[in-house]
């Protein structure tokens, strides 16, 4: 990463994550199917892999192939979603990331909203499971349903602080990190 230029903080970032999600959560009540809540979903999905990889955001708007840097330097695509059944990436530009995590935002009537990994693994492996077609690799978000899930967010207090789970509060809402089991990586 360019070091010239400004970056979030870890804090920063929790803190816009909690927004995004206070956000989301709103245009919900709203009435909003959340498969129409695209840029909010996308924005989520970022910042939580930024979060839990310690890393930042790409400088760059529409970087070629990643969205977060890694702690580690991992260059990592990053695909949240809320209804959909797969998602694509660039064959084009594939080369360019090291890392692949799928994301989904899970909306629950009585414990909220939750953040699931759906898969989280190095690029390679994940490109094994992804079909080709028309120039883009697809991953079926069906076949990796709880697999890899490690996290779910939830707003407190639904769900108690235990010794498993990692909180923040903000101005809006208090969040509580869950953990759901272990992200098997290859």
């Amino acid at each position: 990463m360019n070091s010239d230029r400004p970056t979030l903080t870890q804090v920063q970032i929790i803190q816009s994550l909690a927004e995004a999600l206070s956000w989301f959560e709103k245009e919900v009540s709203w009435g909003v199917s959340p498969g129409e809540l695209n840029h909010l979903t996308g924005r989520i999905g970022e910042l939580y892999a930024a979060m839990i990889t310690r890393g930042q955001m790409a400088l760059d708007t529409n970087q070629h192939g990643y969205d977060v840097v890694s702690a580690s330097n991992e260059r990592v695509s990053v695909k949240t979603v809320t209804t959909s059944n797969h998602v694509s990436f660039n064959q084009n530009t594939f080369h360019h990331v090291d890392r692949i995590m799928v994301l989904r935002v899970n909306v629950d009537d009585e414990k909220g909203v939750s953040v699931e990994e759906v898969l989280d693994i190095p690029a390679n492996d994940a490109q094994a499971l992804m079909r080709s077609r028309n120039g883009k690799f697809i991953y079926s978000v069906v076949r990796g349903i709880g697999k890899n899930a490690r996290w779910k967010i939830w707003k407190s207090p639904l769900v108690p602080p235990t010794p498993t789970s990692r909180s923040f509060n903000t101005k809006a809402a208090r969040y509580v990190f869950v953990a759901t089991g272990k992200c098997s990586r290859a």
